[in-house]
């Protein structure tokens, strides 16, 4: 049997190694969603208003075609953790060509064309994110069955078992997945605070 992260087989299913590995996943998942979130809203602030607006389109136009076009292939080649580890991967990517573009853009983002180099770099790692964000969504929800399904396995009644399993496993995700994206987005609001809060010279 598979187990919720490799494609290594056991007859014994360690519930306690699942539910870990569960967490684990669940903090990156939260760790980058949320940072990724948080970069979004600034990019028409970093950026034009023109040009931020654009990218974050691209973004959330490319997570279609990673969904419906992407995320099937990559997990018959990748499996589940494959999978997450890409799209992982791609919000990471998007962060630091995020900061790449923002060094390398024009000093005067009134005057910001969207063809220069700094909105280009954006708006294709906003591709890049937009595709591992299809993909990611796509491979969380089979990770988090696949998880249910281990945990249920060998018991009385496995139905009655995966119900309780899945109830249980979502707490555990949703309460690091939101925590991560209060945490973020609490620490973009008291940087925004504390930048208003600075003297005018």
């Amino acid at each position: 049997m598979e187990t919720s992260l490799g494609r290594s087989t056991s007859a014994e299913i360690d519930k306690d190694a699942i539910e870990g590995q569960l967490r684990l996943m669940a903090n990156c998942f939260g760790a980058v969603h949320g940072g990724t979130g948080t970069l979004l809203v600034y990019a028409t602030t970093f950026f034009s208003e023109r040009c931020g607006s654009m990218a974050n389109g691209f973004f959330f136009v490319s997570t279609w075609p990673g969904c419906m076009f992407l995320s099937v292939p990559l997990l018959s080649v990748l499996g589940r953790q494959g999978c997450l580890l890409y799209s992982f991967c791609s919000y990471v990517l998007y962060g630091i060509l995020f900061c790449v573009a923002r060094a390398i853009q024009t000093k005067n983002i009134d005057e910001e064309s969207c063809v220069s180099s700094g909105p280009v770099l954006l708006c294709s790692a906003s591709v890049i994110a937009g595709l591992g964000a299809g993909v990611m969504w796509t491979s969380q929800g089979s990770y988090f069955a696949h998880a249910s399904a281990l945990i249920a396995s060998g018991a009385e009644d496995p139905q009655a078992k995966a119900r309780e399993a899945t109830a249980w496993l979502a707490g555990v995700f949703a309460l690091r997945y939101l925590g991560w994206e209060f945490a973020l987005k609490l620490l973009t609001s008291l940087i925004q605070y504390s930048k208003q809060e600075l003297p005018q010279d």
